[in-house]
């Protein structure tokens, strides 16, 4: 368990270390992905495909840091998903606070920000426990997966305090918003960084909060505010939480607003049932504002 200073959670805990970089559109999830957007481009059935993990920061840092020994592919696997049960007593050890205050003032620990829980290699008894472990510790719990199938086919009762979330920062991958919804999570958000295109027509119908980000570190692809703002104006409608958590950018947590067109930078974090109004604020550097974030019609 570790503090973080990612903006929407408090820590971070990897009970599971090590992934695989999946494909954009599995095979057997072809015909929610069809329903959802259309005819699929063949390229995007292929592992590694995934738009969001190809430049994954996690495995970046954990194969030049030797805690996984491999390239994350899919042939790797074996070698790299590394489960940690001993780790639910992290759970433990944080205080527990004023369970009845809003989720911006409470313990929000984000789960498995190394790895991904939904890994083919995670058996479903370690799922189990997982969640047992969290519903014992009613912190809040964001399990983040790119693989929100197996979390939709899992069938047991959904802790309150454990929030259900999936990456879709790409037209491509979201299916995978469907299947946040097939769940029987209470509550469900989505991570949209890297956030690579414009994402709209958008549909959050189910869903509880949004948060955005463009992508961090050296050779960063590149992440549009008008792309940004769409994704504002469809939570504003449907009453969905929105969270901006960082511009594209070299350093990570920078350039932690939404731009308007008129240049005025408005800082947002708004949680589930916390639609808190958006702060202006003044850009990171005043200098290279109109560089980083030119307006955009």
């Amino acid at each position: 368990m570790n503090k973080t200073i990612i903006a929407w959670a408090t820590h971070t805990c990897n009970v599971v270390h090590g992934c695989s970089k999946p494909a954009a559109v599995p095979r057997h999830v072809l015909d929610v992905a069809e329903s959802v957007s259309g005819p699929i481009d063949p390229k995007w059935l292929k592992d590694g495909t995934s738009p969001e993990c190809i430049r994954c920061y996690a495995e970046n840092l954990s194969n030049r840091r030797g805690w996984t020994p491999k390239p994350w592919t899919e042939r790797n696997a074996e070698d790299n998903v590394q489960l940690h049960p001993e780790r639910f007593r992290e759970f433990r050890k944080l205080p527990l606070g004023d369970i009845s205050l809003p989720p911006s003032q409470r313990t929000r620990v984000f789960v498995c920000s190394m790895g991904d829980w939904g890994h083919r290699l995670v058996p479903d008894s370690f799922r189990r426990d997982m969640l047992k472990a969290m519903a014992d510790t009613p912190h809040i719990y964001m399990c983040l997966t790119k693989r929100p199938d197996v979390a939709a086919a899992m069938e047991v009762d959904w802790p309150e305090n454990v929030w259900l979330g999936t990456t879709c920062g790409h037209p491509a991958t979201k299916w995978r918003l469907e299947f946040l919804r097939r769940s029987r999570a209470k509550t469900r958000f989505v991570s949209m960084e890297p956030m690579l295109a414009s994402m709209l027509p958008l549909n959050l119908d189910g869903l509880h909060q949004v948060i955005v980000g463009g992508e961090s570190g050296s050779g960063f692809r590149p992440m549009r505010m008008e792309w940004v703002r769409e994704v504002r104006d469809v939570c504003a409608d449907k009453g969905v939480a929105f969270f901006m958590k960082q511009a594209a950018n070299f350093q990570t947590e920078r350039g932690c607003y939404v731009v308007e067109k008129d240049g005025t930078c408005r800082q947002y974090r708004q949680f589930p049932g916390e639609l808190s109004p958006p702060v202006i604020v003044q850009p990171d550097n005043p200098a290279k504002h109109r560089e980083l974030f030119p307006v955009l019609g």
